[in-house]
């Protein structure tokens, strides 16, 4: 599944919530596109973040829990601009509303 790590003694953020800087969230199969995009994996909500949303079976950008929580999918990467390809043998269907972001109809 992915590779969430223990977020047991990490340091929280002044509203309460946990800060994952250093914590990334990836499919096992993960192979960065580019070293800028494997930083941003580490990076905490409040910079840029990019982590995979299994549910979702894309990549996102993830926005903080004190502003939403919300997922926002990317289909090619921010820095290189390659294809963002979905790691899941079972990508969301075509004309499905989370196939039109990443790639679909």
């Amino acid at each position: 599944m992915s590779k969430d790590l223990d977020r047991r003694g990490t340091p929280g953020h002044v509203d309460g919530s946990l800060c994952l800087k250093g914590i990334q969230t990836v499919p096992d199969n993960y192979v960065p596109c580019c070293a800028a995009f494997e930083q941003h994996t580490l990076a905490c909500t409040y910079d840029l973040r990019y982590e995979w949303a299994q549910r979702l079976k894309a990549w996102a950008i993830v926005q903080p829990e004190s502003s939403g929580g919300d997922w926002f999918v990317i289909a090619f990467c921010p820095h290189c601009g390659k294809h963002l390809q979905p790691v899941s043998e079972n990508p969301p269907a075509p004309g499905s509303r989370w196939g039109q972001f990443i790639g679909g109809e």
